[in-house]
């Protein structure tokens, strides 16, 4: 089900039924017990990231761009987020709302 929610996501097609599939998908992971995980800003964690480009500097760095959001279930990450990472953080032009 995450899968096909980030399929959704990227797809070209009228936002207003984009928007509410999107809802529906993530209440009803919610109701399952997961909760999305991974956001722009936020310190980088290999356990809770995927870095897919970037890179860190002595295991630190934040996230500067998000691919793809995490799935985590009763505090356990079941699906790591899928990031670009920088050992700067991000710029005020790298943050952009979900």
């Amino acid at each position: 089900m995450h899968r096909v929610l980030q399929r959704l996501r990227h797809l070209d097609f009228d936002p207003e039924a984009r928007s509410a599939l999107d809802a529906e998908l993530t209440e009803v992971l919610a109701q399952a017990g997961y909760q999305e995980i991974g956001a722009v800003g936020e310190p980088f964690d290999p356990a809770r990231h995927q870095a897919l480009a970037g890179e860190t500097r002595d295991g630190r760095g934040a996230v500067v761009e998000l691919y793809a959001t995490g799935l985590a279930c009763f505090g356990q990450v079941a699906v790591p987020a899928q990031v670009r990472v920088s050992s700067n953080g991000p710029s005020s032009e790298e943050i952009k709302p979900p």
